[in-house]
């Protein structure tokens, strides 16, 4: 009989991690794949980041929507909650042999908490990172000591799972599938790039920008984009600089409003909704700067030999290569640290999260599993 496995999916950037992994995994005979949509993929604001699933023409089970789109302080809490309902009367019904939540963003807590009290057993990729600057990183831990079987990025983070007590039979360290998914795309040239986002064609140098906000510290959130934008203004006649929509965190509506009054005054700047995996990944490529505080600048940026200038405490503890430099929120420091690197050309990157074929691995491991 096929074993029935579904695996949850809230915002554009996770579901890009694991759309090759999902996409193969779904070929399997001996396996039942569905996807069960929710969080910021249900938005219009975000983009309706769900077509991406629909267009890679995988199941979608069940679209969870726990109105996630507010930006309040109450918000999380009571999507939360209102995940555990709606999670409970649709897995109880629907129960399958194994689920899988990725990462840590907190639409994970609800499917986690109810698999844990009906004893379906959880797969979870990529614990035993940190990320002191969000409340992500109590998240994942949360996740990660209900889960039964840990796909985890490198040796250093299976370390921790195991000293959280975890049977170490079960943590496999299988590296960053979003660096496979780079050899995968078709990463489409600058002509190609431009037309797609309907951008005037330049030869302008580029810096492209994610910022997310801070759930730990809302004024972090605020000090820490007022002191990026106040740099990059600096630049904003040589370069073409380009934002990409922030998350749905709290704090986000801070963030869209100002990048847009900044795209306003600014015609050589763009903000996107959602640029998709492989827009973004082309633009990686193309850029000659990537900056921000997104997970991304530690974990693919790196595989383009790029330099990625970090901002800020988000991603404060998290593990990165020597590409990566991390800058605190201060507007001297970022412009300082920008004009320095922007056209930086000589870089050997050595990439932490690398390994052989980790799609090939997990897929593997899943079917012993």
């Amino acid at each position: 009989m096929k074993k029935k496995i579904y695996f949850v999916t809230g915002s554009r950037a996770e579901y890009g991690q694991f759309s090759f992994f999902l996409k193969q995994l779904n070929k399997e005979k001996k396996i039942s794949l569905g996807i069960i949509v929710t969080g910021m993929h249900l938005y219009k604001k975000f983009g309706y980041t769900y077509k991406e699933i629909v267009k890679d023409k995988l199941n979608i089970l069940k679209t969870i929507d726990i109105k996630t789109s507010q930006d309040k302080i109450l918000t999380t809490s009571k999507s939360v909650s209102l995940g555990i309902k709606i999670f409970s009367e649709f897995l109880k019904d629907n129960r399958p042999d194994y689920i899988c939540l990725p990462c840590d963003r907190s639409e994970m807590l609800a499917p986690a908490i109810v698999s844990y009290l009906l004893n379906i057993p959880v797969i979870h990729f990529y614990g035993g990172e940190i990320s002191l600057g969000s409340q992500d990183d109590i998240t994942r831990n949360i996740i990660s000591q209900i889960a039964s079987y840990h796909f985890v990025s490198n040796k250093i983070h299976k370390e921790r799972i195991i000293r959280m007590g975890k049977d170490k039979k079960k943590i496999f360290n299988i590296g960053a599938m979003s660096l496979d998914n780079i050899n995968l795309l078709n990463i489409i040239n600058r002509k190609q790039i431009f037309k797609e986002l309907s951008i005037p064609f330049t030869k302008k140098k580029i810096i492209l920008v994610t910022f997310h906000p801070i759930t730990t510290d809302s004024n972090s959130t605020k000090f820490e984009l007022d002191a990026l934008l106040e740099a990059l203004n600096k630049f904003k006649d040589l370069y073409l600089i380009i934002f990409t929509k922030p998350n749905n965190d709290a704090g986000n509506k801070y963030i869209i409003s100002k990048i847009n009054l900044f795209c306003k005054n600014n015609s050589s700047c763009y903000f996107f909704d959602s640029l998709g995996q492989k827009n973004y990944f082309s633009l990686i490529k193309i850029s000659n700067l990537i900056i921000g505080n997104s997970s991304s600048l530690l974990y693919e940026v790196p595989e383009f030999k790029k330099i990625s200038i970090n901002v800020g405490i988000r991603q404060e503890g998290r593990l990165c290569g020597k590409s990566v430099i991390n800058v605190p929120g201060n507007k001297f420091l970022i412009y300082k640290t920008i004009k320095k690197y922007v056209d930086y050309k000589k870089i050997n990157v050595c990439n932490p999260f690398k390994k052989y074929s980790p799609i090939k691995k997990a897929l593997r491991i899943l079917k012993d599993i």
